[in-house]
């Protein structure tokens, strides 16, 4: 694997484990699986374009994005609700257009295919996430708690949904190059969950996610020698998971 494939792995790690503390927080750990399968028509728009996989599926989730705003906007009805149907919708349009030898690289990844311009876009959208995060960190863990309460407090909560759904969407484009649609979810659960477990500190609660991102990442580019680098990824992760939970259990 060379250094460039290396970092974007990495730094899509970052990105995605900083948003997991999030989505765990807000009850929403599921949507990571959903919105990564709502890129599978714009991977097999990029792939029938010959353009690189990040735009398709940056257009698709944007557009997803927008989609599940708008109907939960004239529906009040829950966001997971919402997001199950936009998911099935796109999954079934992405399974039409993809071709079943293209389908088993969207859905694992493929990091060896990664260029100098998917680096690039790795650091804009990771810098991005990090920059929006410090700006709102506040108030999105204020909405993370309680809705009601934000409001109460006057912050802005379709604003703040709206931002923290777009940096979802942009790591999981980013994401869906290093371990595909399947599996890219994971980043979005278990950082946070194993985090979880160990501080009730949400400032160090943030930025272990972040860190578990980074060690987990390089745990998997080491068995990526001996398996596929997606399910290694997910593998370091869970053993991760594993000691932590050991370690809380037994208070140690």
């Amino acid at each position: 694997m060379e250094i460039q494939q290396i970092v974007i792995t990495i730094i899509s790690a970052i990105s995605l484990s900083l948003l997991s503390g999030f989505v765990i927080l807000k009850r929403q750990s599921l949507i990571g699986d959903a919105f990564s399968h709502i890129a599978l028509p714009g991977i097999a728009l990029a792939l029938s374009l010959k353009i690189d996989i990040f735009w398709g599926a940056l257009i698709f989730l944007l557009l997803g994005t927008f989609l599940i705003i708008a109907i939960r906007e004239k529906i009040k009805i829950f966001l997971e609700a919402v997001v199950g149907f936009i998911f099935l919708l796109f999954l079934s349009l992405g399974k039409i257009f993809i071709e079943d030898e293209e389908l088993i690289e969207s859905l694992f990844g493929n990091i060896q295919k990664a260029t100098t311009l998917d680096l690039g876009i790795a650091i804009i959208v990771c810098s991005f996430i990090i920059f929006t995060i410090l700006k709102f960190k506040d108030k999105l863990a204020i909405i993370s708690f309680s809705e009601e309460f934000a409001q109460a407090e006057g912050i802005n909560v379709k604003k703040i949904d709206f931002i923290f759904l777009l940096m979802i969407a942009m790591a999981i484009a980013l994401g869906i190059r290093v371990t595909g649609v399947l599996l890219v979810g994971s980043y979005l659960i278990l950082p946070g969950l194993s985090c979880l477990l160990i501080t009730k500190s949400f400032n160090r609660f943030l930025l272990l996610s972040g860190f578990y991102g980074i060690i987990s990442s390089c745990l998997g580019i080491f068995l990526s020698r001996f398996i596929e680098l997606g399910p290694a990824i997910v593998i370091s992760q869970s053993l991760i998971f594993i000691i932590f939970f050991i370690l809380k259990s037994f208070k140690l």
